[in-house]
């Protein structure tokens, strides 16, 4: 990886990976994931992105990062923490920092759970351009 795009620090990191891409001039999202991950098998994932030490050892500047931070400010894992237990909690994280995501949404709960993903993501207007006022 050449370059990294400015991490904010309400941003998920699945937005981070976009506008890489974007950026890079890639046409293919596995080209992206090859650059990001040294892997075109790697699958982005909204909120729960995983093997995040393989990543954070891609980048330019891989000691200005702590993986624990990018889980809390950059993830979804603490919109679920105050309703799961602190060990799954922490196995969670293990997951996100060692893991490949395959048993993730399974120890998370979210397997079996009638809540739905939506197919598209959903951005809120006055938020964009208050972060575009204000950045």
């Amino acid at each position: 990886m050449i370059f990294l795009p400015y991490i904010y620090e309400d941003e998920l990191l699945y937005s981070v990976f976009a506008r890489y891409h974007h950026y890079s001039g890639n046409e293919n999202p596995k080209e992206t994931m090859n650059e990001l991950y040294g892997s075109h098998t790697t699958c982005a994932t909204t909120l729960f992105p995983t093997n995040l030490n393989t990543l954070l050892h891609g980048f330019p500047t891989p000691n200005s990062f702590q993986v624990k931070e990018l889980i809390i400010k950059n993830t979804g894992l603490p919109y679920y923490t105050p309703f799961i237990p602190n060990e799954r909690n922490l196995e969670l994280k293990k997951l996100m920092v060692e893991g490949n995501g395959t048993s993730f949404y399974m120890k998370l709960g979210r397997t079996a759970s009638t809540i739905k993903n939506k197919k598209y993501l959903y951005c809120c207007k006055s938020c964009v351009n208050e972060d575009t006022f204000n950045n």
